[in-house]
């Protein structure tokens, strides 16, 4: 008896481990979440939803509204929204993944990294 309720219980546990392991995010799956980005500049800070992550060449909205110049600039120039002071700019997330840091132009204590991830 005591057997049967050991195996009961570890079928139960075995069984319940895999209906968990199954509702976890397959990472081969498209997420839409990565497809565009917006970043806000807002108090001498970038903030984006999604911790700066996106998929290759994607859009990136970057949106000042501080109403003083900013950028968000690549460190190695590979994307760059150029000055602007208010508004929304468009710019496309590198070709390649990797870790992207940027930085504001004017403001060299903006800094910030942008996650770069392949397409599924």
């Amino acid at each position: 008896m005591k057997r049967s309720v050991v195996i009961g219980a570890l079928t139960l546990a075995l069984g319940t481990f895999a209906v968990s392991a199954s509702a976890l995010p397959d990472p081969h799956v498209h997420n839409p979440k990565l497809d565009h980005l917006a970043v806000r500049i807002q108090h001498f800070r970038y903030h984006a939803p999604h911790h700066d992550r996106i998929m290759v060449g994607r859009p990136i909205d970057v949106t000042n509204t501080d109403g003083v110049p900013h950028s968000l600039t690549a460190d190695d120039a590979s994307f760059d929204t150029g000055v602007f002071t208010s508004g929304t700019v468009t710019i496309h997330a590198p070709e390649e993944p990797g870790d992207y840091p940027f930085h504001c132009t004017i403001h060299p204590g903006m800094t910030g990294v942008l996650e770069v991830l392949p397409n599924p």
